[in-house]
């Protein structure tokens, strides 16, 4: 019983801190103006021909990179943060 109770309390406090995030990830996304959507845990910036996707949940993550078609990544870039992928989404962008 009790650890229905800890298990309910722990993915309510789980799916509030991943409501949170990608909050953020919207409001630092609009400041750069950057496209944002989400699917599941991953978040998903497209610029020019590239699509960008990166899990929002753990630290650290991979950015993945897809030029044609989201089967396969192109490349990949280790961040310890959403901030920091988005920072790197954005200056590769810029290039």
């Amino acid at each position: 019983m009790r650890t229905d109770l800890y298990s309910g309390a722990y993915d309510e406090i789980s799916a509030s801190r991943n409501r949170v995030m990608a909050d953020m990830i919207r409001k630092i996304c609009d400041m750069v103006d950057l496209p944002v959507r989400f699917s599941g845990f991953d978040a998903i910036i497209e610029t020019r021909n590239t699509v960008w996707r990166f899990d929002y949940t753990v630290r650290p993550t991979k950015v993945k990179s897809y030029e044609h078609s989201e089967d396969t990544p192109e490349a990949e870039k280790l961040v310890q943060s959403p901030a920091e992928a988005i920072a790197y989404i954005s200056h590769s962008r810029s290039q």
